[in-house]
C-alpha cells in the first residue's frame, strides 16, 4: 500500500508512519501536489515523524510539483527543529525550486531568521 494514501495521517501523529514504515510502505511515494511523507512531516513540523522517515532511508531531497524540496517546506513553516534534522541528513542547502529559491530564500520570504542563520552555516561548512 503506497504511504501517500495515508498523507492525511502525518500531520496527527508520528506513530502512523511507524506503522506504515512496518508495513513497508513506499516512503517515495508522492501525492497529488508531489510531496513525499517527508514533505509533509517538514511542512507540519512533525519532528519526530521527519526524523524517524530519515532515518529509514526517506529521500532527503526529493522534490514536489513546485520543485521544493522537505528542506524548503521546513524552512518556510521556520521548523527549524525539522531543518537542522534535514541537514544533518545531507539535504541540499543549494537546491532551488522552480522559482529560483534556495532554503534560505524561502525563510527570508517568511521572516525565519534563526533558519536563515542555520541554513548560512550548513552552506559555509559545506564550502569549507
Amino acid at each position: 500500500m503506497p504511504m501517500s494514501t495515508f498523507s492525511g495521517g502525518i500531520g496527527r501523529t508520528w506513530r502512523v508512519i511507524a506503522l506504515l514504515i512496518k508495513a513497508r510502505a513506499k516512503l517515495d511515494a508522492k501525492d497529488k501536489l508531489g510531496n513525499t511523507p517527508l514533505h509533509l512531516a517538514a511542512d507540519s513540523n512533525q519532528v519526530e515523524a521527519a526524523k524517524l522517515l530519515l532515518d529509514v532511508g526517506a529521500p532527503v531531497d526529493a522534490e514536489n510539483k513546485n520543485g521544493m524540496t522537505p528542506l524548503m517546506m521546513a524552512a518556510n513553516r521556520g521548523n527549524i527543529e525539522v531543518v537542522m534534522a534535514l541537514i544533518a541528513k545531507g539535504a541540499s542547502v543549494t537546491k532551488t525550486d522552480f522559482t529560483g529559491r534556495d532554503a534560505a530564500g524561502w525563510a527570508v520570504e517568511s521572516h525565519r531568521p534563526a533558519v536563515v542563520q542555520a541554513i548560512k552555516r550548513a552552506q559555509t561548512a559545506k564550502r569549507s
